[in-house]
C-alpha cells in the first residue's frame, strides 16, 4: 500500500481528530468531495494500493462477490501506518476496469464494548454532512436484521445527492449470537457511492 501525494484539496473527513473544512466557502455540490482516508469516488485504487497486492487478492479470491451479478466486487484493506481513522477501508470497483475506478468506498471503526460512543459519533458525522454538503434528501431510520424476530440492529441515516450518488452512515447493534459465533463487532461505516453502483446494487447484485 502506497500513500497518496494528492494535495488536500478536497473535502476530507477524519472522525475525532480533524474538524470538516471545505475547499470554498459555500457547500459542496459534488459527491466526490467527500472523501474516507483520502480516498474519493472517481480515484484509480492504484493512487493507494499497488497493482500486484489487487490483482493477488483477486487470484486469491479474497474480494467481496455478489450473489447474482460479478459485474462489481469489493476488496477491504487494513492498514494502521497509512489509516489514520479506520480500522479497515473497503473499495469497490468495476469487473476487467484496467483504470480500477472506485464506484464505492466505505471505512469502519469498531466499537466492542461501547455502543453509546458509536451513536455519538455518527450523530456528528450526520450534523457534519448536512452542514456542509447540498443534499437532494435525506432519511433517518433503523433496520432490525439477523434471523428470526430481527436481533441485530443498525441505525442509519442516507443522504442522496442530485448526481445520483449517495453517503450512508450508520452504526450496527449485532446480537450475541454473530459475535460469539462470528466474532463480529459493533462498528460504525461511513460509506459513499457512485449512482451507477448503487443501480447495480438495487438491480442486478441481488
Amino acid at each position: 500500500m502506497k500513500p497518496t501525494n494528492k494535495p488536500m484539496k478536497r473535502l476530507s473527513l477524519y472522525l475525532f481528530l480533524i474538524l470538516f473544512t471545505l475547499p470554498t466557502p459555500s457547500q459542496a455540490d459534488d459527491i466526490s468531495d467527500f472523501e474516507i482516508e483520502g480516498i474519493s469516488l472517481g480515484d484509480s485504487a492504484l493512487d493507494y494500493f499497488s497493482k500486484q497486492e489487487i490483482n493477488k487478492r483477486i487470484e486469491n479470491k479474497k474480494f467481496v462477490k455478489y450473489p447474482r451479478s460479478d459485474s462489481y466486487y469489493g476488496m477491504s484493506f487494513r492498514n494502521k501506518d497509512f489509516f489514520n481513522t479506520y480500522d479497515f477501508v473497503k473499495i469497490h470497483m468495476k469487473k476487467n476496469d484496467k483504470k480500477f475506478k472506485i464506484v464505492g468506498v466505505s471505512g469502519f471503526i469498531n466499537y466492542p464494548n461501547n455502543f453509546e460512543d458509536c451513536l455519538k459519533e455518527r450523530k456528528k458525522i450526520v450534523k457534519e454532512v448536512e452542514e456542509n454538503f447540498t443534499i437532494n434528501s435525506s432519511r433517518d431510520y433503523t433496520d432490525k436484521f439477523g434471523g428470526k424476530g430481527g436481533k441485530s440492529i443498525a441505525y442509519i441515516t442516507d443522504f442522496n445527492f442530485v448526481s445520483g450518488g449517495a453517503i450512508r452512515i450508520w452504526c450496527t447493534k449485532w446480537d450475541k449470537q454473530n459475535k460469539n459465533t462470528k466474532n463480529w463487532i459493533d462498528d460504525l461505516n461511513v460509506g459513499v457511492s457512485s449512482k451507477e453502483f448503487l443501480d447495480f446494487l438495487q438491480n442486478e447484485a441481488y
